[in-house]
Order: structure tokens, then C-alpha cells, then sequence
């Protein structure tokens, strides 16, 4: 049985943290130099494409970030922030700035079409880090990217693969939570379960948007 909704049931928000500093990541892609070769190879790829590229990373980074920011403020009563892009993080900086939580951006591009100069120094960086990181989207894939782990697409193709009309991995989801034992879903109200009753080895919760399930 499928059922639709437009909606999103989201928990009621409580400023649990009294003060932190937030460090934000924008992993976007912000200029022309920052395309790589294989992007500029693309079938039927131009300036004009590039342009029209560049200005959607801009559009999405700043609803991305702005929605990070606001969730900051929401749920600490005295927010710190401070946001850079992610060819900016250096172990130094993170240890000048020495947040207490650190967020990454999510992406919108697969990462064989930026430019690898941009992930070295956080590359460095997150191997050796004792910082808490979050990767949201494209963010967490970026840190496993980094990390040398085998990131795919959604039509399980490698980044890479010489192909027409990639897929743009830019909608929201229904999750589910394989491991509800775990810390980190410590206190996560399932009210996203089609039944409102999760199973005792799963929860699902909406994410946002129109979802199916």
C-alpha cells in the first residue's frame, strides 16, 4: 500500500544547548577555476553551461547554508558561527576558530567535476581530526570520499564513467534508522512512520518535502 503525504511532521524545537561554535563547510563549487578537466568534457559542455552550473551551486549554497545557520540558532541558546568553504579548511584554521561541532554543506555536483586541489587540505585535515563532524548529504559523502571510501550514484555508476544526462542527486527522502540504539538517535521521535508505530529494529522519519512510502 502506498501512501502520499505533502507534508513533513517535524519535532518541536528545544534549545537543549546552551552555547556552542559551530563551524559551517559550504562544499559548493563557487567559481570557473574551481571545474576540472573532466567537467569542461562534458557532452556538449561551454562556457554557458559552466555559468548556468555556477549559478545554481550559488543558488542552492545559499539555501543550504542559510537553512544550516538557522538550524544553529534553533537549537543553541547562544550560537557561535562561522562559515568557510570547504577549499579554506586547514587543520590550522579549524584549531584557530577550535569549534565545538563542525557542519558540512551538502553537494550538488559529482566530485570528479571539481577540481581535486580543492579537497587536499581538508582531506589532511579530516584523516587526523578529533573535531565532531557532520556531513549532511553530500557532505557525509564527501568525508567518505576523502576518506578513500568507493562513492557511487544513484544509478550506481562511479562518478567518473563517461556518460550522458547524470543524475542530479538533489530531492529529499524517507530514512530510515537501522540502528536505533545507537547515541546518536538517542531521543528521535518517529512520528515520520507510515504507522506512527516503528518497529522495534527500525524507525523511518521524513526528512522534508513530498514523500512516498
Amino acid at each position: 500500500m502506498s501512501l502520499e503525504r505533502d507534508y513533513c511532521v517535524y519535532e518541536i524545537i528545544d534549545q537543549k544547548i546552551e552555547s556552542a561554535r559551530v563551524l559551517i563547510v559550504n562544499d559548493l563549487l563557487e567559481k570557473l577555476e574551481d571545474l576540472s578537466e573532466a567537467a569542461w568534457r562534458q557532452p556538449g559542455f561551454s562556457a554557458l553551461t559552466a555559468t548556468t552550473w555556477l549559478r545554481r551551486e550559488s543558488y542552492i549554497s545559499t539555501r543550504a547554508l542559510a537553512n544550516i545557520e538557522s538550524n544553529v540558532t534553533q537549537l543553541i541558546r547562544n550560537p557561535e558561527s562561522r562559515t568557510v568553504h570547504v577549499s579554506e579548511v586547514t587543520d590550522d584554521l579549524v584549531r584557530e576558530y577550535d569549534p565545538d561541532a563542525i557542519v558540512l554543506s551538502g553537494t550538488l555536483l559529482d566530485f570528479d567535476l571539481y577540481q581535486p586541489y580543492l579537497f587536499n587540505t581538508f582531506r589532511e585535515f579530516i584523516e587526523k581530526t578529533t573535531y565532531p563532524v557532520l556531513g549532511i548529504c553530500g557532505g557525509h559523502q564527501l568525508i567518505g570520499h576523502c576518506l578513500g571510501s568507493n562513492v557511487v550514484t544513484m544509478d550506481n555508476r562511479i562518478p567518473a564513467d563517461n556518460r550522458n544526462n547524470r543524475i542530479y542527486e538533489y530531492q529529499y527522502r524517507l530514512v530510515k534508522i537501522t540502528e536505533p540504539k545507537d547515541p546518536i538517535f538517542d531521543g528521535i521521535d518517529n512520528r515520520g512512520h507510515r504507522s506512527g508505530r516503528p518497529t522495534q529494529n527500525e524507525k523511518e522519519f521524513c526528512v522534508s518535502g513530498r514523500i512516498t512510502v
